[in-house]
């Protein structure tokens, strides 16, 4: 959040090229992203645009990591239970406890970095590594 709105970081930068994002949106204000459309509110500023731009493909990468995962836990008793935000909250089965490391594979790279928590509840969770 602090890149889209000026913290400099080189890393994302490289994913996120803010000038080449202002640069693709047409005069409708729309960002093509992979074939998908991002619409974004006529009249905002560069940096409203580049956060909203950032936030769609960050959603759509989620979306699809999510497809990939639950393709993952097809035929299996552990399963995806629900988002949070930009979490996934998951109940696998403790002879199922391999797919945690699948499931980091899917969901951890170069950009996103995730935590793991484990627990008999979400109110008991503790950080794993």
């Amino acid at each position: 959040i602090a890149y889209m709105y000026g913290q400099q970081n080189d890393k994302l930068e490289s994913v996120f090229p803010k000038d080449k994002i202002l640069e693709q949106i047409d005069d409708d204000d729309c960002y093509f992203y992979k074939g998908q459309p991002v619409l974004i509110k006529n009249g905002v500023e560069d940096r409203i645009k580049v956060h909203t731009v950032v936030q769609t493909i960050s959603y759509y990468d989620y979306l699809r990591k999510l497809e990939r995962v639950l393709e993952l836990l097809r035929g299996k008793n552990s399963t995806f239970v629900y988002p949070i935000h930009d979490s996934m909250v998951f109940s696998i089965e403790k002879s199922e406890d391999y797919l945690m490391d699948e499931i980091n594979k899917i969901l951890e790279d170069d950009v996103y970095k995730i935590k793991k928590y484990i627990g008999p509840n979400l109110f008991e969770i503790k950080e794993i590594s």
